[in-house]
């Protein structure tokens, strides 16, 4: 007699339980087994990438794996019985490979659903509206605002549109949040740069200049500090210049640009951290703009970097101008690598430039109000709300609103150290990344801290050994030991059956 409900409820067959015993792709010189072989082979010849290689993946995954981190629509036919093989109702054989691909986990996911910006009062919005209001009140240009983009993005928006190299490390699971093979959490706003510039691109005439501003969050997979956190907030601005309003020659253009960039950047920093606001510029490099540069002030005696700016790379802003450029034109401007070279004094300036910059929410709210870790930011506690619900753009300044700690909890740490094999393909490879992601994962944000404290390589196995310190810190409560035992307890085994280590 049945113990529970969920044993009627798989439609698996004897005829598809014998099927996932074979496993051909294992069987050597197998038809099958020989292109996956060849196909692995071709990537693995690519010097310049490298390629993991997965073929032992178990075919059992869960609802979520299989279509909600795909974002396949509930009502979607391939959810059915009817046309999926179900073991009970949460897991099914898998009904493609995608279904393993997608590495976000339900941490982040809430995350996606919070959209801080957008929360009255909240510190991050507050910086955003008052931003807002200051490019609203030049009265020269107008800028549209958008801050509810989506934050699913294709690889094409994120990287190959912004000339991204394909060996760069953003691009790698590693690094950044991806929901299948084509899809991703953007890594920065300006993946949406492209696509707004197309949108704004007819406001601009002969006699204007139009701009945009943008803000959201964005995702990267990254240490865990008090000023790291896999989830932050970008706001970037870009603004477009038609050619009757520049210099005739490309160089003084582009020289033209920088300066009107600049004055406008002073402005938003004299705006938010007061008129007698030191500054300084600092060259810097970024692979959308040339030539580029980082806005510092000088705030409770250190420089502080608040921006990072320069003119857009033509390789960016010529898509938008083939009806004025032909190809000669178009392709003499796409291979400028630097703008301040003395050819460019002799070439005309093309029908449309501008600049853009980008800055983080978070860095701006935690120099401003004086916010001591980034996790504050996602605390529901009244005791940090509260301190800001009242705040008045009309009649208060961002300057006066200084963040009151409420309780600094004791810490504790705890320690733990493995050996890494990373030989086992049925196992995720060893990363302090997918360390930091699994921390998060199970403890949330109770970890504080995570710090690799010794690292050594074993003289006779050649095995690398890591120990990493965990620093646990509740923002909002005393932690007893009893819980910090159980999350360090679940964290090893965890570790264990994710990656291929050996505990110490």
């Amino acid at each position: 007699l049945r113990c529970h409900m969920t044993a009627g409820y798989s439609n698996l067959t004897q005829n598809i339980r014998e099927r996932t015993e074979r496993k051909l792709l294992l069987q050597k010189n197998h038809p099958l087994e020989l292109i996956k072989k060849s196909i692995f082979s071709y990537f693995n010849n690519i010097k310049t990438t490298r390629y993991e290689t997965y073929d032992q993946l178990d075919p059992v995954v869960t609802i979520e794996q299989n279509f909600d981190s795909l974002q396949t629509p509930l009502d979607h036919p391939s959810r059915n019985k009817d046309e999926s093989y179900y073991l009970n109702e949460k897991q099914l054989l898998r009904c493609h490979m995608t279904a393993g691909y997608s590495n976000l986990t339900q941490n982040i996911r809430e995350r996606t659903e919070r959209k801080l910006l957008l929360q009255k009062n909240h510190p991050l919005e507050l910086i955003k509206k008052s931003i807002f209001s200051y490019f609203n009140n030049i009265k020269t240009t107008r800028y549209e605002t958008y801050d509810q983009l989506d934050p699913v993005v294709t690889i094409e928006q994120n990287f190959d549109s912004l000339q991204t190299p394909l060996d760069h490390p953003s691009r790698n699971k590693d690094e950044s949040y991806y929901l299948n093979e084509k899809q991703l959490l953007r890594c920065h706003m300006t993946a949406h740069q492209p696509d707004l510039l197309t949108e704004n691109f007819h406001h601009l005439n002969s006699n204007d200049t139009t701009g945009f501003l943008f803000a959201g969050d964005v995702y990267r997979r990254d240490t865990i500090d008090s000023t790291h956190y896999p989830v932050f907030h970008q706001l970037d601005g870009v603004k477009l210049f038609n050619k009757n309003q520049l210099p005739t020659n490309l160089y003084d253009a582009h020289k033209f640009i920088e300066n009107d960039l600049k004055n406008t950047l002073e402005g938003l920093a004299k705006h938010l951290f007061g008129e007698s606001t030191e500054m300084r510029w600092v060259d810097a490099e970024f692979p959308f703009t040339d030539p580029s540069t980082e806005l510092e002030i000088f705030f409770n005696n250190e420089w502080l970097e608040v921006l990072g700016c320069g003119n857009i790379l033509h390789k960016i802003i010529t898509p938008f101008q083939k009806k004025y450029l032909d190809d000669s034109e178009m392709k003499k401007l796409n291979s400028i690598t630097t703008v301040y070279k003395e050819e460019t004094k002799s070439i005309k300036t093309p029908e449309s430039l501008g600049w853009a910059f980008g800055l983080g929410l978070e860095r701006l709210a935690m120099v401003l109000f004086d916010i001591p870790d980034i996790r504050l930011f996602w605390s529901s506690d009244k005791r940090f709300v509260n301190q800001f619900k009242n705040f008045n753009e009309k009649e208060d300044n961002l300057l006066d609103i200084k963040f009151k700690p409420y309780s600094k909890y004791p810490s504790c740490k705890k320690d733990i150290a493995f050996w890494i094999h990373n030989n086992d393909t049925t196992k995720h490879s060893f990363t302090p990344n997918e360390f930091y992601e699994t921390v998060r994962n199970i403890c949330g944000d109770i970890v504080e801290e995570v710090i690799l404290i010794d690292k050594f390589i074993h003289p006779k196995t050649q095995k690398e050994s890591n120990c990493f310190r965990i620093l646990y810190r509740s923002m909002d409560r005393s932690l007893t030991n009893e819980e910090i035992n159980r999350y360090q307890f679940k964290l090893r085994d965890d570790i264990v059956n994710t990656f291929d280590i050996e505990l110490r």
